[in-house]
């Protein structure tokens, strides 16, 4: 079992890879440590689209909200967040358990849900997996070694995906990896022409297991391209980054910057990245 670590005074983190026949699906279950200082967690964390879907067991709350000066919060314990396709802002009140960090196009493989339904959303676990998550959750509590607990995951997901009503979607995971290694640089005009297939007949796949269209997945892939790329304002310019991932221009790419962070690229590369500073830096 391998695992992936992130040390600094604020955050210790630690990645681990689960079975190979979930790794399709699921990037890996991570465990953090955050520090207990009370500014930090009073702080709300700047949370930007980052091309994942998280299944999070703690006990203490952690409250989401789309503005960090509303009063409507999306208040939770143990929930799946799912795929962000705008800013949130996130308070927790106490350390995270685990998480599942799910690639966002293998959670329809475990889940009767429509995807649709999840997007920017918080949802309480028992309602995508069943009761069956309780009795996971209290054996995770119960398991100190993290090495086990990652053991557990992997045979409840494991077992779910065996039972899954929903088959692998072979054009869908096609169309996706093609997607995902052009770093969502790809017409999907051009996908229907080399498949022979209509642009509806991708659109439906799409909604059918992520819940949104292949165009707004591509801008996302993207975007979260364009984040995890080093950027030293002190010797390049934003313009040099909007060509090196595809965008029209520069004001095309501070265009999507705003849309997904609700910032411009000057104030959101220079600021800290808070608790997603470990997805960007691996």
């Amino acid at each position: 079992m391998s695992g992936i670590t992130c040390q600094d005074h604020l955050i210790n983190y630690a990645a681990y890879a689960v079975d190979p026949v979930l790794s399709r699906y699921i990037d890996c279950v991570w465990m953090e440590q955050l520090s207990c200082h009370p500014d930090f967690l009073r702080r709300h964390h700047l949370i930007v689209p980052d091309n994942t879907i998280e299944l999070i067991f703690t006990s203490h709350k952690i409250e989401r909200r789309f503005s960090a000066l509303s009063n409507d919060a999306m208040v939770c314990k143990s929930h799946v967040a799912g795929l962000k396709t705008r800013p949130q802002y996130l308070r927790v009140t106490g350390q995270v358990l685990l998480a599942v960090r799910f690639k966002p196009y293998g959670l329809y493989r475990f889940t009767d849900i429509p995807p649709s339904e999840t997007i920017n959303e918080s949802i309480p676990t028992e309602y995508l997996f069943g009761s069956d998550i309780t009795s996971l959750e209290e054996q995770l509590i119960a398991t100190e070694r993290p090495e086990d607990q990652v053991a557990l995951i992997s045979r409840f997901f494991t077992n779910r995906l065996a039972r899954s009503k929903r088959s692998e979607n072979a054009l869908f995971e096609y169309v996706v990896r093609r997607i995902l290694s052009a770093q969502g640089n790809v017409r999907v005009n051009e996908l229907t022409k080399e498949l022979n297939i209509s642009v509806k007949t991708i659109e439906r796949r799409f909604q059918e297991c992520l819940g949104i269209s292949p165009k707004q997945y591509c801008r996302l892939i993207r975007f979260f391209s364009s984040l995890k790329h080093p950027f030293d304002p002190g010797v390049q310019c934003i313009g040099e980054l909007a060509h090196r991932h595809g965008y029209y221009d520069q004001m095309h790419f501070v265009k999507e910057v705003k849309a997904f962070t609700g910032l411009t690229p000057s104030v959101y590369f220079g600021m800290d990245k808070g608790i997603q500073r470990p997805i960007f830096s691996t």
